[in-house]
């Protein structure tokens, strides 16, 4: 196993593979949004059958290939933090901790919680006009949550289907009359809502 300080640790399998300088730049750039994890040594290692995993006892998370996007670096880390009881298990509370926490999370569509097909691209990935939108109405979807909103992965949903639209095509796109977004975040944020 290969060792970079006390940040890292590599299984003998990762550090073999080449053409890995893209990955270990965005690997690095992501842990930096997570000061929670600086003063642990995480393992990094390859999978197979997977975009991404942890191994949430051995502070270890594996990545399938070079492409990997920073949600899904982002998502992994996300789930060492649910093992250390800073976010709430389950799939669908680390993809929205992990939007919530930095934009750059934002460039794939998560695997877990539902976003409009209308935002994303042929690959899968979050349009970058739409990123910013996705970013905070996740941090919204939190603060609700801290507030007492138990259906807050919910709400985070249907919020950019109200905002966006889903595949409706008849729905204002909001992107093109930008001063709406704002207001209608706060529309959907009113105390009614939290109490629903």
């Amino acid at each position: 196993m290969h060792s970079d300080g006390n940040r890292w640790t590599f299984t003998r399998k990762f550090a073999k593979k080449k053409g890995q300088s893209r990955f270990l730049k965005r690997l690095y750039e992501a842990r930096n949004y997570f000061p929670e994890l600086a003063c642990e040594t995480v393992k990094v290692g390859i999978t197979v059958n997977a975009d991404g995993k942890a191994d949430l006892k051995g502070k270890a998370v594996f990545f399938r290939s070079r492409n990997v996007s920073y949600y899904v670096i982002g998502h992994e880390l996300t789930h060492l933090l649910q093992e250390a009881g800073d976010v709430p298990k389950g799939e669908r509370s680390c993809d929205i901790y992990t939007m919530a926490r930095e934009l750059k999370f934002c460039d794939e569509a998560p695997n877990y919680v539902k976003v409009p097909k209308r935002l994303l691209d042929d690959r899968g990935f979050i349009r970058k006009e739409y990123r910013g939108l996705v970013h905070e109405t996740a941090k919204t979807a939190l603060i609700m949550k801290n507030m007492g909103k138990k259906r807050y992965i919910s709400w985070f949903e249907r919020n950019l289907v109200e905002i966006c639209g889903g595949d409706d095509r008849n729905k204002i796109d909001f992107f093109r009359q930008k001063e709406c977004v704002s207001g209608k975040i706060l529309l959907q944020t009113r105390i009614n809502d939290f109490i629903k």
